[in-house]
């Protein structure tokens, strides 16, 4: 989230590198409860066919936006005691399609790191320390 003069963005960003889809009703409640709010206009990206359903871009004032980022939180924090042990090697390689489009594709986060470090220091933090898909 932002907080800039006069208005605050919230992005809730959930992608799909699952294994096997999970109850995300939680999540989808959390959202519909705050869509009063306004939804911020988001460009078409490469990964949008990644986004799970309880992705939320909103944009406003006041306190419901620290609300909605806790119980987002939350919800999703509640769903790891009913997730299945998975392969970690499959589970890595899942990962791996979202850190490889980034670094192949771009996006807002890698492109500005790449802008300040650079090419080959961005892909290491991005696959060694960020998503750990590269030990």
């Amino acid at each position: 989230g932002m907080k800039l003069p006069g208005k605050q963005i919230v992005f809730l960003e959930q992608y799909d590198t699952q294994l096997a889809p999970a109850d995300l009703s939680t999540m989808d409640a959390v959202k519909a409860a705050y869509s009063d709010l306004e939804d911020k206009p988001m460009k078409p990206a490469w990964y949008d066919h990644l986004k799970l359903s309880p992705t939320v871009y909103k944009t406003g004032r006041g306190p419901r936006f620290q609300s909605l980022a806790e119980e987002m939180t939350t919800a999703y924090i509640d769903l790891f005691p009913t997730a299945r042990d998975v392969d970690p090697a499959a589970k890595n390689a899942r990962n791996s399609v979202y850190v490889e489009g980034l670094i192949s594709n771009g996006g807002p986060a890698i492109n500005t790191v790449r802008n300040i470090l650079g090419n080959e220091a961005a892909e290491t933090l991005f696959r060694r320390l960020l998503f750990g898909t590269e030990r």
